[in-house]
């Protein structure tokens, strides 16, 4: 199931980063912008090497491709 990015209605689907915080990523896989698997609720990075493996089923983070991204973004 997916959910609606707040900002530009775009569907997305969470996931744990490796260090276990929330991502959202497009709710659709990527061979353009795609560098994540997602398993399980887990989002596993994909090394440039290794991409072309996984052809097909690589997510983008939806900070990439949402217009919106800036209005989202943490003060660190």
């Amino acid at each position: 199931m997916s959910d609606l990015c707040r900002t530009c209605k775009a569907p997305i689907v969470w996931a744990r980063s490796p260090k276990g915080a929330a991502m959202p990523f497009d709710a659709a896989p990527s061979d353009e912008h795609g560098q994540w698997l997602l398993r399980e609720g887990r989002a596993l990075y994909v090394a440039p090497p290794r991409r072309a493996e996984h052809a097909g089923e690589l997510f983008a983070t939806h900070f990439v491709t949402c217009p919106d991204a800036d209005t989202h973004r943490q003060a660190s």
